[in-house]
């Protein structure tokens, strides 16, 4: 009667054996040889270990840590979890329908707010198109204040401090502000030219006012790739293009992150409200929270479980650190990357994961 249990043992042992001897051929591989490798294999039934090499070294996880931002903001927020922006106005109304007082945009962080990517979201034109009809409902025929995008709730730092200068302008290092706008990025369209002359610069969709792009960038062997960087931080609207494009005679596009996504917000509105004669005097963001105020129409985004498939499916780095600041701010009424951290590690250790030998800088 032993010999079944005898047989599983063996062969659970060759399993384990397999597993070690795969491992130990990774790490002895020669790429490896001027690198570090730290590796754990666990079986999620059994609670065994697999395999191991150098299991207890601390190493950067890159975008496997999303796996933990998300994972926490299901278990905290909750899969149906929805991200509301507000448009709302202070002031009164009069009786010739002109507001004497500011239309405000309110944003509690929804990183798919006019995304042209996320099926689930609405499309850039549908969601200004129902902040235009929520003016129209109220009454408004003109605004004697401003447009004003309210940033309040994840404050001006929209960055982590030890993100590298070379990636701030490129799409993948987009800020993360509570007004993000088309995923905090722009496509930015290429000529491609021979490779004596620089590629041509044809514009960006959707067109930034303001942004100055100074190409500094070169025509690099026919198939070479993208080598192109975007220099320039939140907020700095003067963008440097650096590096390469290959030489060819198509076009080529790149993306590159928003300098400041709540302003271009609230100039979209003011651009779609001006379009039936509605006019404002400008468009401006805020960090200091607009008290008062009458709400117009609520714009909900998809739910929770969406983005998160999305964030861990395509490794979209803007998802993550909205959810992560979302986290401080429904915990703590902070959303700082910092008192996301702090939720995101006391949830975890609390449920026995220890953080010995890590350090989160983000999402």
């Amino acid at each position: 009667m032993l010999w079944p249990l005898l047989l599983f043992c063996c062969s659970s042992l060759l399993a384990q054996n397999a597993f070690q001897r795969a491992a130990d051929q990774l790490a002895g591989h020669p790429s490896l040889r001027h690198g570090a490798i730290s590796l754990c294999v666990i079986d999620i039934e059994s609670g065994r270990t697999l395999a191991s090499v150098n299991e207890r070294m601390s190493l950067r996880p890159a975008s496997n840590l999303k796996l933990l931002t998300t994972g926490t903001a299901l278990a905290l927020l909750g899969p149906d979890y929805r991200f509301e922006t507000r448009l709302s106005h202070t002031g009164s109304i009069s009786d010739q329908g002109r507001l004497l007082g500011n239309l405000v945009l309110y944003g509690t962080g929804d990183p798919t707010l006019g995304s042209p990517y996320l099926p689930e979201a609405g499309k850039p034109e549908a969601v200004l198109s129902n902040f235009r009809l929520a003016v129209q409902r109220a009454g408004i025929r003109a605004i004697d204040g401003q447009i004003i995008a309210d940033a309040s709730r994840f404050g001006s730092r929209a960055i982590c401090r030890s993100w590298q200068w070379e990636d701030l302008g490129n799409y993948y290092a987009a800020g993360t502000w509570s007004l993000n706008w088309h995923e905090n990025l722009y496509l930015l369209h290429f000529q491609q030219q021979p490779q004596s002359r620089p590629p041509k610069v044809l514009g960006t969709v959707p067109y930034i006012p303001g942004m100055e792009l100074i190409n500094e960038l070169q025509s690099g062997p026919p198939g070479s790739g993208d080598q192109a960087y975007i220099y320039g931080g939140p907020y700095q609207m003067q963008r440097y293009l650096r590096g390469s494009l290959p030489a060819g005679n198509g076009r080529f596009t790149i993306k590159g992150a928003i300098p400041d996504p709540p302003l271009f917000l609230a100039q979209a509105l003011r651009q779609e409200l001006e379009a039936i004669a509605i006019p404002s005097r400008s468009a401006h963001t805020t960090f200091t929270a607009v008290k008062g105020g009458r709400l117009l129409y609520a714009y909900r985004s998809p739910e929770l479980r969406s983005i998160v498939e999305r964030c861990n499916q395509e490794s979209i780095n803007l998802y993550a650190e909205a959810m992560l600041r979302a986290i401080g701010w429904e915990k703590e009424q902070s959303g700082s990357i910092a008192s996301g951290l702090a939720v995101l590690q006391s949830y975890w250790e609390g449920r026995g994961l220890s953080f010995e030998g890590i350090h989160l800088e983000d999402g």
